[in-house]
């Protein structure tokens, strides 16, 4: 840090996550620049013409290699040095091999190596050479050094890919979320250009749209949903290259119809289809965050004949729904009191409605 004359350590694991920081040094006068030289020691550079050397003085003998982490690109080569912590008794032999990852990474040169009292301190050089291929993917690979009697040290080395990446895919269509039991929904979609893989978010009431897995197909059955419950799902496409824009949203609602689908002059009209459709036009507005439909009639028996009004205060309940989650409303169901009777093509408009 060039104000606090600080130099500030991170401990950064394989993957590239930062597993520890620490403040390393202090009193260094405005640093500026620092590197490790092939020696294995640390360099700070300040202002004028005084550069620092820090160097490690060992309490045992051990394996001194002067970078951890290595990048370079497809088809280049990559070094790093090895040397001895301190002077040995007997010559030493040091093994570097490529023991982890991708095989386009291996040691061209330094892959024995000898370190006796008159060189143990001089770095001896280690080639990683990099195969390119055709992969969009970069190589990375664990280059470990390892001698009889003293602790290996790894070095990860990362080739970056030449390949060009692909422009992000098409949004995927046609998603259909459909409940097939109280506690699944089915999802399709069609095939969208150029992806590989599909991510799902799921929506359920009081959230918002949560990643729920990803899919290399064009189908997912999810099993972690709730009894009468709606949720909203939306599906995008992905690739090397980037994601997708998302398709269309769809609704599902984990009510399971009786007596579906309703066949006309065949099953009669029954207090338990309006009764199931409560439940279901008052999941989906428990999704949109509306409070519960009202309706005539809250208590549906075999004494209470099938009205007009049952079926419309459902339509429009539902509908205040489908339009606070964004989605088209349904066409009511046109009934004149009196003339025209409640229909199964009414119950079916309802069903399709939550479903």
């Amino acid at each position: 840090d060039f104000n606090s004359g600080r130099v500030i350590r991170a401990d950064i694991l394989p993957g590239g996550q930062i597993a520890s920081v620490d403040i390393w040094a202090t009193g260094i006068g405005n640093p500026t620049d620092m590197d490790v030289g092939p020696d294995g020691n640390l360099y700070v550079a300040g202002i004028g013409d005084k550069i620092l050397q820090f160097a490690f003085k060992p309490t045992a003998q051990g394996l001194v290699v002067s970078r951890r982490f290595l990048r370079t690109s497809e088809g280049s080569v990559a070094a790093f040095s090895v040397r001895l912590a301190m002077a040995p008794d007997a010559g030493v032999s040091v093994t570097v091999t490529r023991t982890a990852g991708d095989t386009d990474l291996s040691v061209t040169q330094g892959a024995s190596l000898t370190f006796t009292a008159a060189n143990w301190a001089t770095p001896q050089i280690v080639h990683v050479s990099s195969a390119q291929d055709l992969s969009v993917d970069d190589q990375v690979a664990t280059i470990t050094v390892s001698s009889p009697g003293l602790a290996s040290e790894d070095v990860v080395v990362r080739a970056t890919s030449l390949v060009p990446l692909p422009s992000p895919p098409a949004a995927p269509a046609n998603l259909l979320a459909e409940a097939t039991s109280a506690t699944t929904v089915s999802l399709t979609w069609s095939a969208a250009g150029g992806a590989t893989q599909y991510e799902i978010e799921r929506s359920s009431a009081g959230t918002a749209f949560q990643y729920l897995t990803s899919v290399q197909g064009l189908s997912h059955v999810d099993t972690t949903a709730a009894a009468s419950t709606a949720y909203l799902y939306r599906v995008r496409a992905t690739n090397a290259g980037g994601k997708s824009s998302y398709g269309n949203v769809d609704l599902a609602t984990t009510v399971i119809f009786t007596d579906d689908p309703l066949v006309v002059q065949v099953t009669a009209i029954r207090a338990v289809h309006l009764l199931q459709l409560r439940t279901a036009v008052d999941a989906v507005r428990k999704l949109a965050g509306l409070s519960d439909g009202e309706y005539t009639d809250e208590i549906l028996d075999s004494a209470v004949a099938i009205k007009r009004v049952h079926v419309i205060e459902l339509a429009t309940a539902l509908n205040d729904g489908r339009t606070g989650l964004m989605l088209t409303p349904i066409v009511e169901p046109s009934i004149t009191a009196g003339v025209t009777t409640v229909q199964a093509s009414h119950i079916h408009t309802l069903r399709a409605g939550v479903q």
